[in-house]
């Protein structure tokens, strides 16, 4: 199952060219159309009110994209937390919450991330976002909402919309689900209020997407960002070490993220020699096997350096004892805001007056 989801991925990235890839990316193109109608007509309903959508009591900054994962919302709802907390204000975490629902699923890595970045703050995990809010403001005081992946999520009305958009990779091939990584047709960005561009430090330059950007949408605020490795994290003892740490060091690295490569890239940037790279399809639950076919090949070819990153680390603790006698580090990733950073918090912290 995994090595089929990680085929239909390559083909919705065009990174497969045969005579048969082509056969099913036609298919996929099809069912893509029939996709396309779908969210609109759901889009429709919404907004014509023939499905209620719910309005918190609180202010709700919504965090999401239009194309699938590796992007940097995740970094960027953490980053916004840890600022309003530093103005003074409380805010709560609303994750989707993959396969999991309450305060936080046993499998849902990204919820597990929050609950571990920002320990002083309520995380709420699961796809009834109106129970999340509701919960919430049950337990404790809030200030904030910050719904993370919600820019297409319909029964939420969101007082801001905040979309991430990879610099390097803004829209894919241009194709929606399942033919490309669209989720909707970039004209969706003209509802958007924020746009925050990362990996902007990867381009050259962003003036044509920014002029892009500018003709879909000409009052949003368009933010500039990357992603900034701050250190490795030893994952058996929680232990944080310098960058250079790992210079020079040979390491096998595995991950289960959306953008794998861009991974690797940015360990090699740090100077780590990567003999072994295991890519799992995003959101994979990792299993013994899984561990212990990485840790086989580690102590086959004498290498006792394991590298993953912090979304990954979350969800191997299980099995802990299979990677006996080898060391594993993460790394830790902050969303640095480059350029339009207090226009940023200036139009969230307005939102205390609504």
């Amino acid at each position: 199952m995994v090595d089929m989801k990680k085929y239909f991925y390559q083909l919705m990235t065009d990174s497969r060219r045969g005579w048969l890839d082509k056969v099913i990316q036609a298919l996929l193109w099809v069912l893509s159309l029939g996709y396309c109608v779908i969210v609109d007509i759901t889009r429709g309903l919404y907004h014509c009110r023939i499905l209620p959508s719910y309005r918190a009591p609180k202010p709700v900054v919504s965090v999401g994209n239009i194309t699938t994962g590796g992007v940097g919302k995740t970094p960027l709802v953490i980053s916004l937390a840890k600022i309003l907390i530093a103005k003074g204000l409380k805010p709560v975490v609303l994750s989707r919450g993959y396969g999991a629902d309450g305060f936080l699923g046993s499998f849902n890595d990204e919820a597990k991330m929050f609950k571990e970045l920002l320990p002083q703050v309520l995380i709420m995990s699961g796809a009834n976002r109106r129970q999340s809010i509701q919960q919430a403001m049950a337990s404790e005081m809030v200030d904030v909402f910050l719904a993370d992946d919600a820019f297409q999520h319909w029964p939420l009305k969101r007082d801001v919309d905040i979309v991430t958009i990879d610099a390097a990779n803004p829209f894919g091939n241009g194709h929606l689900i399942p033919r490309g990584i669209l989720r909707e047709k970039p004209a969706a960005l003209g509802r958007a209020d924020i746009f925050v561009l990362t990996k902007t430090d990867e381009v050259a330059t962003t003036q044509e997407l920014c002029s892009q950007l500018h003709t879909m949408n000409p009052k949003a605020l368009i933010v500039h960002s990357r992603h900034a490795p701050i250190h490795f994290r030893d994952v058996l003892t929680g232990t944080t070490y310098h960058l250079s740490y790992l210079h020079n060091k040979k390491v096998i690295v595995f991950c289960a993220i959306a953008d794998p490569a861009f991974f690797e890239h940015t360990l090699q940037k740090l100077g780590l020699q990567v003999f072994k790279h295991f890519t799992f399809m995003d959101h994979h639950i990792y299993s013994e096997h899984d561990l212990k076919i990485i840790a086989n090949q580690a102590r086959s070819e004498n290498i006792n350096i394991l590298v993953t990153t912090h979304k990954d680390a979350v969800k191997i603790n299980l099995f802990k004892n299979v990677l006996q006698g080898l060391a594993v580090f993460s790394l830790d990733i902050d969303l640095q805001i480059l350029e339009g950073r207090n226009e940023l918090i200036d139009r969230i912290i307005s939102l205390q007056s609504r």
